[in-house]
Order: C-alpha cells, then structure tokens, then sequence
C-alpha cells in the first residue's frame, strides 16, 4: 500500500452491552441517590459516543486513472487535436471528485502511446509502476486498444475506451473494458440505415485493414445486405498509406457514386480526399460517408500548411457518422462550462470523441467508488471483480446521452450524421436505435443545395432509342429509301416488257430490290432495348435480305460466265427456273443454320454496365454451339461473296447489257469492304463504344445498300424514268434536222457532221485515219449524258481517239482507247444506229446518223478490234439481223443485243433460243 495515501478511519465496533455485576452485599452500601446519578451519567456517555461524528482523515483515498493517448507520433511530432481532447477530459474532474468527495477523489495521469501498440503498453506499465493506476481512459485506435487491454490483465485494472470501436473488443476475452462509443456493429447498421433513408440502394465501401476498417465494413456490409443495398464495390487500403490513387480510380469505375468509407484516421481521410480531387471525384455527382474516425478530420488540418484552404475545400459537402451528443442535457451543458472556464471558445463538439472519452471519466469515476465502498479502496483491483456484477452502477445521463452498458462492455447508443461544409461542421441528421432517421438541419451536398444526387448516375444507353436524334435520322433515311425502292420495283413493273428490263432479268431485279429492303428492315429492329428476338431477327432479316441480293448478282453473271467464257454446251439448262433453284438454295441453308442456332443455342441480351454507360450483349447458353454456327453463316456468305468478285472480274471485259457485270464486281467489292467492317463491330465487344459501332454500322449498311441498288436496279430505273427512248430519240433528231447530232436532251448540235471523212494510205489503198463528229455516251459512268465528240480512229496506228467538241465540254482533255484488247459491238442493245466500244473496264456508245454509217466504221473497227463474242454468236444466226455484205467480208454487223438478247445454237434438238444473263425467260 502506498505509504503517502490516508486511510479514512475505519468505523469503531459496537460496545457490547454492559454486565450486571454478581457480588455479595457488602456491609457498606451505595445510596439509591448515588446509584441513580452514576447511572444517569454512564446513560448520557453511551448516548454521547453514539451519536459522535465519525473521525475522518485530513485526505479523501485519491484513485490514479491514466489516459493513454498518442500525445505524439513516433518521431515525436505532437499531436495537438490529442491535447486538446486531453484537456476536455480533465474538466470531468470536478463532478468525478463530486461524487464521494469526503472519502474518495480521482486523478487523471497522461502517459504517450506515441501511436504505436508497443508505445502504449509501455505507457500503460509505466503509469502502474510509477503512480499505481487503477484505470485507464484510451487508447485512440482499436489497433492498438486490443493488445493493451489484454497487457492489463496481469495488474486487472479497469478500462474505458471513448474511440475503440472494433467489434474484436466485444468479447467475453475482456472482463475490465467498456467503452462510451458504440460499437462498430451499431455504427454500421446507423449508415446503413443513413444510407437507406436518403434512397440510395447502392454504395461502394471502403476499409482500413486495420480492426476498426474490418469490424465496420463487415457490419455495414451485413446491414446493407438486410436494407437490400447492393455495394457496388468493396475495396481495402492499408492504414497510414500515403498512396490511394488506385482505390480512387476502382471507385471512379464503379456504378455508384455514394462512398462510404471506413477510415482509421484524419490523416486517411485528408491523404484520400486529395486524391479524390486530382482524379475529379469531388463534385456535385459524388457523395462521400464517413465514420466516426471522419471526425479527426477538421482538428487534424493545420491552418498553418500551404494545403490548408483546399483540404477545407476537399471536405465540402462530406458526411460522418458520430455518436449522438445530448447537448440540451445537464451534464452537456456542465461539461460546456467547464470547457469555457478554461478560457475555450469553442463548443466541445469541435473536440472529435471528446464528450466520449469525458463520459470515461465519469463512469470510471462511478464503478471505482461503487466497489471501494463494497469492498474497500484498497481492492479495487483484487480478483473476481468483474463488469457486470459489481462495476457497472445503474445507468446514469452523461454528456452524450444516457450511458447504459451489454454484458460485453458495449454501450448501446444513437447517431448523429454530421455534415461538413465550408469548414464547418454541424449535424444535420439523427439515427437511432429504433431505426428512424429524423432531419435536424437541412444538409448541404458538394452543390450547396440539399438535394441529393443519385446513387447511380443517369447512363447513356449504348443502344440505339428512338429518342437518339442519329437514330431517328437514319430511320428517316431508310424509310424513305425504302419507298425509293418499292417506287422502282412500281417502274419496273410498269417497263417490265421492255428490253433494256427483260434483258437484265425482271424477276431477279425485283429480288435485288428486295433484298435491298430486308437489309434496311434488320436495321429497324434492333432499334430499342434488346430482347430475345432481337439478339436474333436482326441478324436473320440482314443476312437473307444480303444472300438475295448478292446470290441474284451472282447467279446473273454466272450465266454471263458461262455464256461468253465457258463452252456453249448444256446452256440450255441455265434458265430462270434454274437459276431460282441456286437462289432458293442458298437461302433455305442459310434458314436452316439459323433455327439450328434459335432452337439449340438460343441467344439472350445481358446488360454491360459501367460508371456512364449500359448496352447489351447477346449471348448464348451455349457459347461454343453459337461460335460454330456464326462460323458456318460467315464462311457461307463469304464464300458467296468471293464468287460473285470472281464472277464479276472474269466477266468484267464482255459487252453485257448496260455495263452489268462490271457493276456487279463493283457492289460486291464495296459488300465485301462493308461486311469486314460490319463483322468487326458485330463480333467484338468494343465495351464503352458500342454506340459508335452502331452509328459506323448503320451507316455503312445504308451506304452498302444504296450502292447495291444502284449499280444493279438504280441505273436502269433512272434510264427508264429519264426515257427508255433517249437513243431513239436522239436518231430521229437527227434524221430530222439533216447533219445535226444531239445531246442526252435531243437538242442539236449545228457543227456536227454525221458524214464521214476517210483518209487512205496511198502505198498500200488502205483506210488509215477515219474521223466524224458524233454524239459520244460513257456507259461506264452513272448518269453520263450525251456530249459531242470528235472521233478519230488510226487503224494503221491502233488507237482510237474521242475528243470532247460541245462548247459544254470546252477544256475537257479526250480520251485515247489502244484498240490492241478492245472490244466493240456493232449493235448494242437499246442503241439504235451505235457502236459499242468497251477499253480496259470503260465503254462508250457512239451515236451515228444512220446505219449504214455506223456499219463502214464497224467494218473499219473490224480491221483493228475484236468484235464482242456476243456479236459473233449472233452473226451465225441466219435469222439475225444486219448487213449481209459486210457479213461476207468478215464484219460481223449483227441485230442481236449483247447479253440477254435471243441467240442461237445448234443442239442435237435444232435451232433453240439462248439466253444471255438477266434475259427474261
């Protein structure tokens, strides 16, 4: 016992009642007067030591408490927010001293920590060695709490903690530690509740490693998960790192733009909220929660640093959750005054955990004097002492509300969410343990106002919507291309006994045109949010809508093919009805492959999310089912495609009618660029530009589409609403207007001479210049008009010359044709009185006054120029048209059209009918 402590004077025992004496009369005796005065004085005496005041020592019994703080850092850097709360725990001495002050009074000992564990379970044993502690008010961190309370065992003193929160504490392990702060059970249930109440339904949660990050965020986790709160991550950091741009940027990527966050300290909170800011995650749309350790982060700011006003700033609008103060009640109010005694001018709530670790004082101060007078001062710490049975007293008002205790130690207590703004703080809701959330002020947000921002940020839908002006744009587009080609398909039937239609093959036109529209049609559905039919009636639609255009293009110039480059044998059988069959063919395989792939790995739309965005991807039960039929469908399509190019090439060179087949290699080439392109977007998962890759898509396939037609349907619509006669037209003009020539418009031109002019080489008589001024077409172009040219043909020299003569061509250089490789028809189809003259994949159409003109140049070109095999096939046909001398002398002059006109062959069956590609059957 220490030597220079009193002990009060302990009480004096009973006097045992007195004894009658049993003696002999004596021969002398005592007068019955003087026996009543001795017993009257002896009765006034016993009386008198009854009701005597007790004798006390000059010195009450003093308890020595130790507050165990990190009143410094490890380099010893002090901690000023620590003093400040030490000094706020030292005004709790007047009431602790006030409760038995006549035998019992307290002293509050400082002993550093130095924030570390080992710092402060030497600060504990040295406060014990030196001044005999009895209790302990700390340690600050959980961390560190943990370790020293189980050090104390060995001396069981008591222990209260106003800042260990961690639910580790909260065992039976700890028979001397209670604390003033809630739990981190209870804490995380009131952000939870927070959360909830305020409509959020998802957060993300970040945590220390330390024990208060885990204890925390397992308790809001397991709240969250009650109040259906999604977290939309849960992150870690390690306590004291001076690096969180990692956590930042995970939250940033997140869903949610509410952050809670389970910090171990202000230094935490200032080393992430300066982060935050450098990665933009501190604005109007973000929302940050802390804990109570939140509360370290005002005091912790030092006005003095250059960072000081944007730390300020970094707190705008910030929330944490703190324990309820009870500051309308008297012990508040008495701990308010002491504070201002001490010449404070700030309120006690400015002090983080201060009316926490006040309340310590006073509980230590109660359970102390409740065992001392049990069992004696001096045993305050013997053993079988424990919490529930003979330290807790019945529970009383401290300056944070009502202190009442579990059986572990842990307080049970309410919530105030407090908001920090402009370098303040105020509280602007309570949570209580009842579960309400009840408004005290209205709060501000990072925007000022108090409305709060949503948890999910509005995303940008990366799937086309009808309320997507591009979406609607090109929905305009197709709809009117789509009634551009139902008003062709209307031309072509009215024109469809017309040649120029029959020889490019009506029925397959309209199947062109058709299949033009499927593919504009595929693009209207996947308009919208994505479902089941969508994932598969887009692509569907889109592929048969491509397989009748391109197997139409193909099976046309297949015939072609066969006809000009293969053998004249069995063509017979390459009819329409044949040439459907292929078609019908093709589409039924393709049909088939796709119910395999809806019937046995049928495709479902997934949502994708991010932080801004959400777009489906279509995905399949059975990934490696659905990977094999896509393989299959694009090895299909692709090989179809090869055969038209190669068709196309292999055919580019022969007269067909209208420039057809040069045409077609021409779409299938710009399908073929257009279908990489497609597949590219369609099969790769471009996550945040899945929009784009429908606006490239859309446009490509608009473009790819209108092409087609044009090369294939458009021309010959445009010729037939322009007048399928213009070549007529411009032969009666002429014959009209004697030696004028005429334009695409049938006006005349004065300077053109339809005669003649022939030069002669004078060595041999044979023709060696030819020229004429002459109406010139170049088929090979779209929309090419008729322009007046001088023609000038070098048979010795081999060249064939058109030079533009219409002041409408003035500065426009000729045209040089090497006539070694061309090809010429005498008689093309629909060009009445023409030459048709085809160079290196260009061709032109000269307009002559008369036939017979157009025969002496025919048979000149003869001379130096291959006549078209369609011109020759047709020159052994008796019944064909032209010029029978020229016919003798070896200048083919035939009536038969190129492609698609009626020819002959000899078959085994006699003289029968062939067709060239796109004849009408």
């Amino acid at each position: 016992m220490d030597p220079t402590r009193s002990m009060p004077l302990p009480r004096l025992p009973r006097r045992p009642p007195a004894r009658r004496a049993h003696r002999p009369r004596s021969s002398w005796s005592i007068s019955g007067l003087a026996r009543t005065v001795i017993m009257a004085t002896t009765t006034a005496l016993l009386l008198l030591a009854v009701h005597a005041p007790a004798v006390v020592l000059a010195t009450p019994w003093t308890f020595n408490i130790g507050v165990v703080l990190p009143f410094t850092g490890p380099d010893g850097t002090p901690y000023t927010s620590i003093e400040t709360l030490y000094q706020l725990i030292t005004t709790a001495l007047p009431v602790m001293n006030s409760y038995n002050s006549t035998y019992y009074q307290f002293n509050l000992i400082r002993g550093n920590s130095m924030d570390s564990r080992s710092g402060a379970i030497a600060a504990m044993f040295d406060l014990y060695d030196k001044n005999n502690t009895v209790a302990y008010i700390g340690e600050a961190a959980s961390g560190s709490t943990v370790p020293l309370v189980l050090a104390e065992s060995r001396i069981r003193t008591w222990h209260c903690s106003g800042m260990a929160s961690s639910t580790d504490l909260s065992k039976d392990d700890f028979p001397r530690f209670f604390r003033t702060i809630p739990d981190d059970s209870q804490q995380g249930v009131a952000i939870a509740r927070f959360v909830k109440s305020m409509g959020w339904t998802h957060v993300n949660l970040l945590a220390s490693t330390d024990s208060y990050g885990t204890s925390i965020g397992a308790s809001f986790t397991e709240a969250a998960r009650v109040l259906n709160i999604t977290l939309s991550l849960s992150d870690v950091y390690p306590s004291g790192t001076q690096d969180m741009s990692v956590q930042v940027k995970n939250i940033l990527n997140s869903e949610s733009n509410v952050i809670v966050l389970a910090i171990s300290s202000g230094d935490d909170a200032a080393t992430l909220l300066r982060e935050a800011r450098k990665q933009g995650a501190l604005d109007a749309s973000h929302v940050w929660i802390g804990t109570d350790a939140m509360s370290e982060y005002l005091p912790f700011l030092n006005p003095s640093s250059p960072t000081y006003a944007t730390d300020l700033a970094n707190a705008q609008g910030v929330f944490f959750v703190y324990p309820l103060l009870a500051t309308g009640s008297a012990p508040y109010r008495e701990m308010e005054a002491a504070w201002a005694a001490m010449g404070k001018t700030t309120s006690p709530d400015s002090v983080a955990y201060g009316g926490l670790n006040y309340d310590c004082a006073l509980a230590l101060a109660k359970g102390l004097i409740q065992i001392a007078v049990k069992y004696g001062a001096e045993n305050v710490t013997m053993k079988n002492l424990w919490l529930v049975n003979h330290f807790f007293t019945p529970p009383f008002d401290g300056a944070t509300g009502t202190l009442a205790f579990t059986d572990t130690g842990d307080r049970l207590g309410d919530f105030s969410v407090w908001n920090m703004f402009a370098g303040a703080k105020r509280v602007a809701y309570n949570v209580y343990s009842n579960a309400s959330v009840v408004l005290i002020n209205a709060p501000q947000f990072y925007s000022g106002t108090a409305i709060p921002p949503p948890d999910i940020p509005p995303k940008t839908a990366l799937y086309p919507t009808w309320s997507d002006p591009f979406v609607v744009a090109t929905s305009v587009v197709r709809a009117l291309l789509l009634a551009l080609f139902s008003a062709g398909t209307g031309v072509l039937v009215i024109h469809r006994a017309k040649p120029m239609v029959k020889n490019l093959s009506f029925p397959f036109l309209v199947i062109i045109t058709v299949g033009c529209q499927l593919v504009l049609v595929s693009e209207f559905v996947t308009v919208g949010e994505p479902t089941r039919v969508t994932c598969h009636a887009p692509v569907w639609i889109l592929t048969i809508g491509y397989e009748m255009a391109m197997t139409s293009a193909a099976v046309k110039t297949y015939r072609i093919w066969r006809i000009f480059d293969k053998s004249m044998r069995r063509l017979r059988a390459i009819n329409n009805e044949y040439l459907f069959r292929l078609v019908g063919s093709v589409i039924l395989v393709q049909s088939i492959i796709f119910a395999i792939w809806l019937g046995a790995f049928p495709s479902t739309p997934v949502a994708v999310t991010s932080k801004q965005y959400l777009y489906y991807e279509c995905r399949s039960s059975n990934p490696t089912g659905a990977t094999a039929v896509t393989g299959v469908s694009i090895a299909i399509n692709a090989l179809l495609l090869a055969f038209v190019i190669f068709l196309g090439y292999k055919t580019r060179n022969v007269a067909s009618s209208f420039r057809e087949t040069l045409w077609i290699m021409y779409t299938s080439q710009n399908v073929g660029f257009v279908a990489i392109i497609v597949l590219s977007f369609s099969l790769i998962s471009l996550s945040d530009f899945a929009l784009g890759a429908y606006i490239v898509r859309t446009v490509l396939l608009i473009y790819a589409v209108l092409f087609t037609y044009m090369a294939l349907v458009g021309r010959l619509v445009i010729a037939l609403l322009r007048g399928a006669a213009n070549v007529e037209s411009a032969s009666d003009a002429g014959k009209a207007g004697g030696t004028g020539t005429l334009t695409a418009t049938g006006a005349a031109t004065a300077r053109a001479q339809a005669a003649m002019k022939v030069s002669l080489n004078h060595d041999t008589g044979k023709v060696a210049h030819v020229h004429g001024r002459y109406p010139v077409k170049e088929t090979s172009r779209w929309f090419a008009t008729w322009k007046t040219h001088a023609v000038h043909l070098y048979a010795s020299d081999g060249y064939l010359a058109l030079v533009p003569d219409s002041a409408e061509t003035a500065g426009h250089l000729g045209t040089m044709v090497r006539l070694a490789g061309t090809t010429f028809d005498p008689n093309p189809v629909n060009y009445a009185s023409c030459l048709a003259i085809l160079s290196r994949g260009r061709s032109w159409v000269v307009q002559f006054e008369k036939d017979e003109d157009r025969d002496a140049w025919a048979k000149v070109m003869a001379s130096v120029a291959t006549v078209s095999a369609v011109s020759r096939s047709r020159s052994k046909d008796p019944r064909a048209s032209g010029n029978k001398e020229a016919g003798k002398s070896g200048t083919s002059l035939p009536s038969v059209a190129s492609e698609g006109v009626l020819a002959t062959a000899n078959t085994s069956r006699g003289m029968l009918p062939v067709r060239g590609a796109g004849a009408k059957d």
